[in-house]
């Protein structure tokens, strides 16, 4: 029968904690470069309070002592992003961390600039910077039904250089690819489509395969694609419906 010396482990926890005590006021230098100091002992058996840049951590004081620590608020992703202080992590939350640090690789790496010369002057919003934010907003529109959506910036905004909540939504793979290398220039707030006034109708100014056609749309079409342009979350029926609808003109003109 095993018997457990709780008064041999408060004394040895009363050492810890008074050694950890000691510690205050130390400096270690961390393995991205910051200097985190101690404040404070800790109320738990190995943590102690840091400072890094006038923000205050609990951490692990053997991470501390080997340089482990991370500062959350380092720009880790292309020398911009930075994980921050929350819930959503990197290791938990795969799917928002790859998603996040796609876009800030698109708009902040130069080989990656170079190779797609559309994203020179792209930004994404300060806001985005922290990943904290751009976690909370994927998993609010995150379509809850359908296949799996690409984050699109130009069909809701009409083509602004910013990645942002009031610039994205959510689209299909097969609509984003299909609008990629659409006329940017129009009246209806939707990604290659305008009014053309001579005719008083609504057209769809497409390129597919490297040849431009030039589509009249039904008024009962067009309040498909401006509900399409306006809302924050584009539903895989919506978005397939309107691609089926252009491609069906599109035959019916060869």
């Amino acid at each position: 029968m095993l018997f457990f010396n709780f008064k041999k482990q408060g004394q040895i926890m009363s050492k810890i904690k008074k050694y950890l005590t000691s510690q205050i006021g130390r400096s270690f230098v961390t393995n991205e470069g910051y200097t985190a100091t101690i404040v404070d002992g800790g109320s738990k058996r190995d943590r102690v309070m840091i400072i890094i840049d006038g923000n205050i951590f609990s951490v692990s004081f053997s991470n501390l002592v080997n340089g482990t620590v991370k500062n959350p608020f380092h720009k880790s992703v292309c020398g911009v992003g930075f994980v921050g202080v929350g819930k959503y992590l990197r290791r938990t939350h795969k799917d928002a961390y790859a998603k996040w640090s796609s876009i800030l690789h698109r708009c902040y790496y130069q080989e990656y600039i170079d190779k797609q010369p559309t994203y020179r002057d792209v930004t994404v919003c300060e806001e985005w910077h922290n990943f904290q934010n751009f976690a909370k907003w994927y998993y609010l529109k995150y379509p809850r039904s359908g296949d799996f959506p690409e984050i699109d910036k130009d069909l809701k905004s009409g083509h602004k250089k910013e990645y942002s909540p009031s610039t994205c939504i959510f689209v299909t793979k097969k609509l984003n690819s299909f609008m990629s290398n659409n006329y940017k220039n129009n009246t209806s707030g939707c990604i290659g489509v305008d009014f053309y006034k001579p005719r008083g109708t609504w057209r769809a100014r497409i390129e597919i395969d490297g040849k431009r056609n030039i589509l009249d749309i039904l008024s009962q079409e067009m309040t498909l694609v401006l509900r399409i342009g306006k809302q924050g979350v584009l539903k895989q029926e919506d978005g397939e419906h309107f691609i089926l609808l252009i491609m069906k003109k599109m035959l019916s003109k060869t």
